[in-house]
C-alpha cells in the first residue's frame, strides 16, 4: 500500500437534483475508500466542469445529451498518517501513563490508607511492576 493517494471522480448532475447530495456522496465514497486502505482525506476539493471538457464517447452511457447535466469533479488526497507513539501504560494503576517503575502518583486510599503524620505511600506499580524475568526450572522426561 502506498502512504498517499489522489482520489478523482467525474459526475454529472442530472437536472432538477440537489448538489448537496452529490457533494455529500462523493466525499463519503472518498473517505470509505481511504479508510479501507488506512489513509486519510487531508484534502478535498469540488469544481465544476464545462460540458464541452467530456468525452463524446460518455454519450453512450447517459440518459440525456451531456449538456443537459451540470458536470462536477471531486479530487480527494488521501495520505497514511504517521502513527503517534502509544503512551505508556504500566498496566497496574489508574495514574496517567507512565513507564513501568516510574510512577508518581500515591497509593489508592483503599489499597494503602495513609498512616496519620505520614505521607501516602508510593503507588505499588512503581515498585513491583515489570519483574525481572525469572529462569524457569526445566523437567526432564
Amino acid at each position: 500500500m502506498t502512504a498517499a493517494r489522489q482520489l478523482r471522480t467525474l459526475f454529472p448532475q442530472p437536472p432538477d437534483t440537489d448538489v448537496d447530495v452529490l457533494r455529500w456522496l462523493a466525499r463519503e465514497s472518498f473517505e470509505l475508500t481511504a479508510a479501507a486502505e488506512g489513509l486519510h482525506i487531508v484534502e478535498y476539493r469540488a469544481s465544476t466542469v464545462p460540458p464541452e471538457s467530456i468525452p463524446r464517447a460518455a454519450q453512450d452511457h447517459l440518459e440525456l445529451p451531456i449538456e443537459a447535466y451540470t458536470w462536477h469533479e471531486f479530487v480527494a488526497y488521501a495520505e497514511r498518517l504517521e502513527a503517534a507513539d502509544p503512551d505508556p501504560v504500566c498496566g497496574y494503576c489508574p495514574h496517567p501513563p507512565h513507564k513501568a517503575k516510574e510512577c508518581g502518583g500515591e497509593a489508592t486510599p483503599w489499597l494503602a490508607p495513609p498512616v496519620d503524620g505520614e505521607p501516602a505511600p508510593q503507588c505499588p506499580c512503581a515498585v513491583d511492576s515489570d519483574p525481572a524475568p525469572v529462569e524457569q526450572p526445566t523437567v526432564n522426561a
